[in-house]
């Protein structure tokens, strides 16, 4: 999501990994009326795949289809500065579970996969879908995104350090964003438990890159 500072006159680009709280912090800035967000609609697509989920490098070429916008000067998105929030891949992985299952019957036949399986269903997951829910999340950064942690919450905090990475101000941080039916999916995903050690097997270089301790 490009998001432009009406106040400074200064673009930044946020970078949405899919379940790491990416439509709560579309909404921070799409209700400030000091930002304008671009590229945030998950209704357009680009080779096929959501346009705010896009991995890098592919969000670069999005300053391709930017209309201009009160005279504004077309950004140059592989020269302005990145941010995205990065989130334990196991807790990530549960929440996109969440999501796609529907049932005990679903939970059951997922715990009881082995490695090659289960890494053979993620792959597919990812060549079939258009969202990247799947993706490691290494394939999103670029070389100057700067990265905060979902685990450290969206708070005095973040705004704090959105403020001292980019100038800009979030007036707001209470605001609502638009549910989807799996937000209040009731599944117990607890037995995913048995499968953590394979998560941590195919998604090793998230843990190693952003820090996150595996407990195998």
């Amino acid at each position: 999501m490009l998001i432009y500072n009406k106040l400074i006159k200064k673009f930044i680009y946020h970078i949405h990994i899919p379940r790491t709280g990416g439509r709560f912090i579309r909404s921070i800035f799409e209700n400030n009326k000091n930002y304008l967000t671009f590229f945030a609609s998950y209704k357009n697509f680009y080779k096929n795949i959501e346009i705010p989920h896009l991995t890098y490098p592919h969000y670069l070429d999005l300053d391709k289809f930017f209309i201009n916008y009160d005279n504004l000067n077309k950004p140059k998105i592989a020269s302005i500065e990145h941010f995205t929030v990065v989130r334990n891949p196991f807790d990530k992985f549960k929440s996109e579970m969440k999501c796609f299952l529907k049932s005990e019957k679903e939970l059951s036949d997922l715990i009881n996969l082995n490695k090659n399986e289960l890494e053979n269903l993620i792959n597919k997951n990812i060549q079939i879908t258009t969202n990247n829910w799947s993706v490691p999340q290494s394939l999103f950064i670029s070389p100057q995104t700067k990265i905060w942690k979902f685990e450290n919450r969206f708070n005095v905090e973040f705004v704090k350090w959105i403020k001292e990475q980019f100038g800009f101000d979030i007036i707001d941080i209470n605001v609502k964003y638009k549910e989807d039916s799996y937000d209040t999916n009731k599944l117990n995903l607890n037995s995913l438990e048995k499968i953590k050690p394979f998560i941590e097997e195919i998604y090793e270089k998230d843990y190693d890159r952003f820090g996150y301790q595996k407990d195998t």
